[in-house]
């Protein structure tokens, strides 16, 4: 029998006034930031055209669900009319690429232009039904159609505002494609695929191919294994291939991995990583005009981008990034440049509200931008089980979790809040030595019900919404090992049954 402790864990006061932190899993932290339109221009030479029946076909994907099938290229292609098949009584009507706007919600960008309601030209008309047509593009344009038609009414699972993502650690690319697939079957809104065994672009886009609705999460992608360039191309590219879905995560990972795995360089990694994410945004925006690149920074300069190089505008605008961040540095980083932030498991309710959301608000002033519509992804250990057994197993590793993560130098700052500094010491002794099976016993109930949510699926569920309901805007269960979205099915309905008043 598991140590009703272990169910039930004695409630501790909080500094900030107990425990009643919001009484639903859903306080949304101002209006998501949604994928942004495309500029509205015509298209160069170049852009994603290829020959098809003599003419021109485009590549992308108009607003309201309108594929561009045919084009008729005019004067060596300086400009281009589009026919766009299947926009209700617009059908065959000629437009310019970009002539639709593909989302209603502000873009998000360094002139924080705002964009046209979904489905509306320029001009002002409004599209009044879809049709397919006969699109060679077929299946990117059902998907494209069941995510826009999802998010138009807040997603599939989504639990009071808060997204409900699934996550785990693949050990291969078919794997982690199959946990997308199964999370998107069993209600999720997200799916992460983490940078451990494989590369979470490649599974990814993999995953795009077999998923029409929910959104593909890569956490993390480590930055500083890649430059900013190659980063930008490879989110653009699933943005693309999936229809709008990509949410691009990004981590520093810490230096010995940098140096020695990834044979990179390492220095000052917030300052490296505020850099990284601008010259990102640099790169997409020379995407979407078509202007002159020209970035120059301390670790990063990026100044040549012919047209033969270029994939052009994006129809479903730039990904959202999400950047992983523990300390105050890093985390006023994300509040500066990022569109949300993906809070480490290895962090404590206390560390959330003392530590990490004052960071983003000061990160957030410095950019001059509010903490409303910032994406928070929030902390995610969770031990949890039918009987006494599978929480027995789940507690174990989950224990497990805290103490590898506790080891590491730079976590170190979440263990000294609550005054566990020499835990971090002797974790990282036992590291250090290879003495990994000992470790999870130095992790006292103490110190796991401060990381972990503990209990049965009903109880998590509770707890979960206790903690971070008022503060998240999205929340992962995920495991340490292969994702199992199917482990997940009793907590995420208990959430789900809560929030609705006891509707499914």
């Amino acid at each position: 029998m598991v140590d009703e402790q272990l169910r039930h864990p004695v409630q501790r006061d909080h500094p900030l006034g107990g425990h009643a932190h919001g009484d639903h899993l859903g306080r949304h932290v101002g209006a998501r930031p949604d994928h942004r339109s495309r500029r509205d221009q015509g298209p160069r030479a170049d852009d994603r055209a290829v020959l098809h029946g003599g003419a021109v076909a485009d590549q992308g994907l108009l607003a309201d669900g309108a594929v561009v099938h045919h084009a008729q290229v005019a004067d060596g292609g300086v400009a281009a009319h589009l026919a766009a098949v299947g926009v209700g009584v617009d059908h065959g009507v000629v437009l310019h690429v970009g002539a639709l706007a593909q989302h209603d919600r502000p873009e998000v960008g360094a002139d924080d232009r705002a964009v046209p309601d979904r489905g509306a030209r320029l001009d002002g008309h409004v599209p009044d039904q879809r049709r397919g047509g006969g699109d060679p593009r077929g299946r990117v344009h059902a998907r494209a159609l069941a995510f826009e038609r999802e998010h138009r009414h807040g997603g599939h699972s989504n639990v009071g505002g808060v997204k409900l993502d699934s996550g785990g650690y693949a050990d291969t690319v078919s794997q982690a494609a199959d946990a997308v697939v199964a999370a998107e079957r069993a209600g999720f809104d997200g799916a992460w695929v983490a940078e451990t065994r494989l590369d979470p672009f490649v599974a990814l886009a993999v995953a795009a191919e077999r998923t029409e609705r929910i959104e593909l999460v890569s956490g993390i992608a480590v930055a500083f294994a890649r430059n900013p360039m190659t980063v930008a191309v490879a989110a653009n590219d699933l943005h693309l291939h999936s229809g709008g879905r990509f949410v691009l995560g990004l981590g520093s990972q810490v230096k010995p991995h940098i140096t020695k795995r990834f044979g990179m360089p390492w220095s000052a990694p917030a300052a490296r990583m505020r850099e990284f994410v601008l010259a990102v945004r640099a790169i997409w925006a020379a995407f979407e005009s078509g202007d002159r690149l020209s970035f120059t920074g301390e670790f990063y300069r990026h100044t040549l981008l012919t047209p033969f190089f270029n994939p052009g505008p994006n129809p479903h605008g730039n990904p959202r990034v999400l950047l992983a961040a523990v300390g105050e540095r890093m985390t006023e980083v994300a509040g500066e440049v990022a569109d949300g932030v993906l809070c480490h498991g290895f962090s404590t309710e206390r560390y959330l509200r003392e530590v990490t959301l004052p960071a983003l608000e000061r990160g957030r002033a410095r950019a001059g931008k509010p903490l409303a519509g910032f994406e928070v992804s929030g902390p995610s250990f969770v031990a949890t089980g039918a009987t006494d057994e599978e929480l027995a197993t789940a507690v174990a590793e989950v224990r497990g979790q805290i103490a590898f993560y506790g080891s590491t130098p730079a976590y170190r700052g979440v263990l000294e809040l609550h005054g566990w500094g020499g835990l971090q010491d002797d974790l990282n002794a036992l590291a250090k030595r290879g003495r990994w099976a000992e470790m999870a016993g130095l992790v006292d109930d103490e110190v796991l019900h401060a990381f972990a949510v503990v209990g049965s699926p009903a109880e998590a569920a509770a707890e979960v919404r206790r903690r971070f309901g008022d503060v998240v805007d999205r929340f992962t269960l995920t495991t340490s090992g292969a994702p199992d979205p199917a482990r997940w099915s009793a907590v995420r309905a208990a959430l789900r049954e809560a929030d609705q008043g006891g509707a499914d």
